[in-house]
């Protein structure tokens, strides 16, 4: 348990007074004028030699407007990022018409990062489909940067694509929230989810240029006739906003209409604000039992030690065995349950290292899917709720650095990585070799685990699918280790080259659909 603590430590390791408030009673109503749209997003994610810039991710990320069986009606559109490493990359935006048949696509080099940052160029691709999402994609372009021009091929490269269909409703219309406005704006963004049979949205109230109110709503699949909404922040004098609503819901598609009473807190200094909240190392997005970065203002204490505070030694774990769901004042709820607070720095003591308030936390036992609230509490001070995506799972590797190392080390827990990552320490992987590999994110083992416990031990349900540069990587074992780390236990495969090669993963989790690592990680190889 302890070699696993400092592993977390190694890739986390980056009371106020209470300003004035003002509580205000508000009566809603607004008349709205809606859509529904199904659009089936997909991704998929290969490694390729980009001929002669080297090895990389390709990702291929689109969506289509499909009908409600979820067959194909309207031109597909999305991007093709080529990425040599996390800081390195551009990307090709592409549209392909609705009987695309495999032909040649032209796309604009553009939305370049690192050494890219500022290309241009062109690309002419071919995306075939094959069975079951399978896909292949190669072509050839040339991409300006820095004021150097190169021509490159994209060899043949293979995936599959993750396919997922979602069924959104939007809406705009004009409405009354007295007495702040009787001429606001009401904007609604509704997803539903039919695996899940749950239905959430946001509610936007646009009260002028500047300020509006967001209230976030969850329910059961269905017909709405009245929902219970929550203050989720805002923007000008409502940014940090807190708060509550009764909706009542008549109507039906595309016409509703909307009254409701509720009442709304403007916190005018120094009430938590979150910015930001991503899986570790990944996207903007969460899952049970997955370790997630939560950023923002005024989340901890300005007291905080410029090192922060960690967990270590706390009476949890010394009477019972038990995770704290708080850590000197600071707690958070994912979807309305207390998380497992592990790390938090303050950027008043820390501008430098934690140049805004972070949090890490372990969600907890959740299976709930679609948007969720995300709140922090800072010694009795609660932020405005942060809606964020709950997915099955979401996975990805902690990393040693902003280039992409993933933290990896070989049997003997040594350091795997350039010899220039840390001299004296990390070593790079041989043809061959098992290494073991650390991640977040990959859910609950096939073996039972309770909820807080600081134990957690047992293999993934599935082996994970994964990738050295072009070669498929043999999955020796795949474990979670304690509480949301895993442990991939990985063979660098026969042809792998030396140097720098990217590496992800595809992992079943629960559902028909794969998910992948982030692209753009990377293991060095002698």
């Amino acid at each position: 348990m302890q070699r696993s603590r400092g592993f977390l430590l190694a890739w986390f390791a980056c009371t106020g007074a209470i300003g004035l408030a003002q509580t205000t009673s508000v009566n809603i109503s607004f008349n709205l004028t809606t859509a529904e749209t199904f659009t089936n997003r997909s991704t998929g994610v290969s490694n390729a030699t980009v001929a002669p810039l080297g090895s990389a991710t390709i990702q291929v990320d689109t969506t289509q407007p499909v009908d409600a069986n979820g067959n194909k009606a309207g031109t597909l559109t999305g991007t093709v990022t080529f990425s040599f490493n996390r800081l390195d990359g551009f990307s090709v935006p592409i549209s392909i018409p609705l009987n695309f048949n495999g032909s040649a696509l032209t796309g604009t080099v553009g939305a370049g990062t690192g050494a890219y940052k500022g290309a241009t160029g062109s690309a002419n691709l071919t995306l075939a489909y094959g069975s079951n999402g399978a896909y292949t994609i190669s072509g050839t372009g040339s991409v300006t940067a820095s004021g150097k021009t190169t021509a490159f091929t994209l060899s043949s490269s293979s995936g599959t694509f993750s396919s997922t269909i979602f069924d959104t409703v939007s809406g705009t219309g004009t409405a009354q929230i007295t007495p702040l406005s009787s001429k606001a704006t009401a904007t609604l963004a509704l997803e539903r989810d039919t695996a899940a049979n749950t239905q959430a949205g946001t509610l936007t109230i646009a009260l002028s240029s500047t300020d509006s109110i967001a209230f976030h709503f969850a329910e059961p699949l269905g017909t709405i006739t009245s929902s219970s909404a929550t203050v989720a922040g805002g923007t000008g004098a409502y940014l940090g906003a807190t708060g509550s609503a009764s909706l009542t819901w008549s109507g039906s598609d595309p016409s509703y209409s909307v009254t409701g009473t509720g009442s709304i807190t403007q916190h005018t200094t120094n009430v938590p604000v979150i910015t930001e909240v991503t899986t570790a190392f990944g996207a903007p997005a969460s899952a049970q039992n997955a370790w997630i970065v939560i950023k923002g203002r005024n989340l901890v204490p300005p007291t905080t030690p410029p090192a922060g505070y960690i967990w270590t030694g706390a009476l949890e774990f010394l009477f019972g065995n038990r995770m704290p769901t708080q850590l000197q004042g600071v707690n958070v709820s994912v979807n309305g349950q207390l998380a497992y607070v592990y790390f938090f720095c303050s950027a008043v003591t820390n501008p430098t290292g934690c140049p805004s308030d972070q949090i890490n936390v372990l969600t907890p036992l959740d299976s709930s899917q679609g948007p969720v609230r995300v709140a922090v509490v800072n010694n009795g001070v609660t932020s405005e709720s942060f809606v964020v995506p709950m997915r099955e799972i979401e996975p990805s590797f902690l990393l040693f650095s902003p280039q992409g190392y993933i933290v990896a080390t070989h049997l003997d827990y040594s350091l795997v990585g350039p010899a220039s990552l840390y001299p004296n320490y990390s070593t790079p992987a041989k043809v061959g070799e098992t290494i073991l590999l650390y991640g977040v994110g990959f859910g609950l083992p096939s073996t039972p685990i309770i909820g807080g416990s600081a134990t957690q031990f047992g293999p993934l349900p599935q082996t994970p699918s994964c990738f050295l540069g072009n070669n498929p990587v043999q999955v020796t074992a795949a474990y979670i280790i304690s509480p949301g780390l895993a442990q991939l236990n990985v063979v660098v495969p026969a042809g792998t080259p030396p140097g720098d090669n990217p590496f992800f993963c595809q992992y079943q989790g629960t559902a028909a659909a794969p998910y992948f690592t982030p692209a753009a990680n990377l293991i060095t190889v002698q």
